[in-house]
């Protein structure tokens, strides 16, 4: 498994959700996943860093397949409708 915000492996938080459409006409669906350092992210309410840390890692930004600017701030718009449509306190699954 590995983290939905950044990618990295061994993620060890679920975040559970109710579905939603994502900006980009993407559907998501079910729990989110998340590591150590995106949980404190997202706990401390810091979507600007989640997002940043999230587009600094994203495979499609590595490879040059996105620009960064983009990737963040299309991650910023889905984790802000994902913390509208959260459905309660997460939970640690390791």
């Amino acid at each position: 498994m590995k983290c939905d915000f950044c990618s990295t492996p061994d993620p060890i938080w679920q975040y559970p959700s109710q579905n939603f459409i994502a900006v980009s006409g993407g559907y998501s669906t079910g729990e989110w996943i998340a590591c150590e350092n995106c949980h404190k992210y997202i706990e401390g309410k810091e979507w600007e860093l989640l997002a940043a840390r999230s587009a600094r890692l994203h495979p499609f930004v590595i490879s040059g397949l996105i620009p960064m600017p983009q990737a963040h701030h299309e991650m910023l718009k889905i984790y802000l409708k994902l913390q509208q449509s959260r459905r309660g306190d997460p939970v640690r699954i390791t």
